[in-house]
């Protein structure tokens, strides 16, 4: 009865859908749309039917973001499976970017209306306000986060496949703000195998508010998730027991645990254990002691798995082992920190670099799809998702990745937007079977990737702290 409620499984159209000529390519006519280097209303078909870019392509759809920042949307899956997209992300000029894909249908109910849709419009290259996350979180209370893509997609992010069905299955808004509305059961991964030995991070000189106190110093940072212990994420709890759930079960015992004399006190006791700071460092090598965690930007869940808990996902080293973190020779040279915002912005060059102890730093071309927003409880999260343009799986153990930025303004040298802290996957059909549907083909599981998640495709990064960003990156 319910699936009479639902729209056609396709993918949520952009501002406009492009319909091939029905002229058969040809050598002649792909050379003609591959040489076209300005877009014009009388070329756009042209160039949908015969690019090498979109030949192939199911759909091709055209967002206008502002008057003069548009650009093309594409299933992610034919970005990956194309290899015009290893070497180039734009077409004639305009840009190409991930349409949103999700494992659930839209459902269309006249007559539904959104707050935030008739206030106004989401730029998707700006950062949300607060008010617009509150109105999405009032429609969506059950939902745990959200994300924002480029290309005009709003997904909505659950923790478990029981709390989208709760969702899916009664009347939701099919567009906020402009951009069409997904559900998607929430899928990051951390890229952290744990243990004391240190990810390279980067080497700063600043102001640090330590226990209350301003100091200023020297320090490198680290990722904290390398250095507590959370549980793992399970599927099947999740089923059953969301960490909203989690949270109403537990608070009358931390109200308890607040007004009982000594409970309070042990229970800190016990959160040391699951807390980074005072934690030793060592080296890649494990061979030496780079020094202490002094201060962590994180309250870490010790019930709830990663990402609960983490707005930042750093942590501040000092010691006098310092020199052992810095960055390897032949990396490119870091200027400063840029904002999500710079990242965002229309012809924004971005690049992931990926340092490894003992081996060569990669670089890659990198565009940023979108961005990301977690909460809990007590903790909101903003953190950006982009994608490589090679698609390649990174060996994350005992490296650190970043992305940059490189405005032009010092040559060659990059400013540091945000580490890689998380990877995201597509939804595959074990997903879809969980949620009772089905959409698009499976996608090609990614090397190394296992359990029933698709290959990696987004990279996330948490914000920076702005103390962080106010600190002087040393260089040598």
């Amino acid at each position: 009865m319910f699936r009479r409620l639902f729209s056609a499984i396709e993918v949520p159209q952009a501002d406009r859908r492009l319909s091939k000529l029905s002229d058969p390519p040809d050598e002649s006519k792909r050379a003609q749309a591959a040489a076209i280097d300005r877009i014009t209303p009388q070329n756009e078909q042209f160039l949908r039917t015969y690019h090498p870019a979109f030949e192939m392509a199911p759909d091709v759809f055209v967002r206008k973001i502002t008057l003069e920042d548009i650009v093309w949307a594409v299933h992610p899956s034919h970005i990956r499976d194309c290899s015009y997209y290893r070497q180039r992300n734009d077409v004639a000029g305009r840009v190409v970017h991930a349409a949103g894909a999700s494992s659930t249908v839209r459902m269309a109910l006249a007559g539904f209306q959104s707050k935030l849709k008739a206030e106004g419009t989401i730029n998707t290259r700006k950062i949300l306000s607060e008010a617009e996350i509150m109105v999405i979180r009032e429609q969506f209370p059950e939902a745990i986060g959200l994300r924002v893509y480029v290309s005009g997609y709003l997904t909505v992010l659950f923790k478990s496949v029981a709390d989208l069905k709760h969702v899916a299955y009664r009347a939701w808004p099919s567009e906020l703000g402009n951009l069409k509305v997904q559900l998607e059961v929430w899928n990051d991964r951390s890229c952290a195998d744990g243990g004391n030995a240190m990810q390279l991070g980067i080497r700063l000189k600043g102001t640090f508010d330590i226990d209350g106190e301003s100091r200023e110093m020297e320090v490198i940072t680290a990722a904290t998730n390398d250095f507590v212990t959370t549980p793992e994420y399970s599927n099947k709890v999740a089923t059953y027991v969301s960490p909203r759930t989690m949270h109403g079960l537990l608070s009358p015992f931390r109200t308890l645990a607040g007004s009982v004399k000594g409970v309070a006190q042990w229970s800190a006791k016990m959160a040391v254990g699951y807390a980074a700071v005072g934690k030793e460092v060592m080296s890649s090598d494990g061979s030496a002691k780079v020094g202490v965690i002094v201060k962590s930007y994180d309250e870490i869940s010790m019930l709830l798995p990663f990402p609960y808990g983490y707005q930042h996902n750093i942590s501040l080293v000092a010691g006098d082992g310092l020199a052992h973190a810095n960055l390897p020779n032949g990396s490119p040279c870091l200027s400063g920190f840029a904002s999500f915002e710079d990242a965002l912005a229309d012809g924004a060059v971005v690049v992931t670099i990926q340092h490894n102890p003992g081996a060569d730093t990669i670089v890659r071309k990198s565009l940023v799809e979108g961005q990301q927003y977690t909460w809990d409880s007590a903790v909101m999260a903003r953190s950006l998702l982009w994608r490589t343009m090679d698609d390649a799986v990174f060996d994350m153990r005992g490296s650190a990745t970043m992305l940059c930025l490189n405005d032009g303004r010092d040559g060659d040298a990059v400013k540091l937007v945000a580490f890689q802290n998380f990877q995201a996957t597509l939804p595959t059909s074990a997903v879809r079977e969980r949620t009772g549907t089905v959409f698009f083909e499976k996608l090609a599981e990614c090397e190394g990737v296992e359990g029933d998640v698709g290959g990696i495709w987004y990279r996330g990064g948490f914000e920076i702290p702005a103390e962080v960003m106010k600190a002087d990156i040393v260089r040598s």
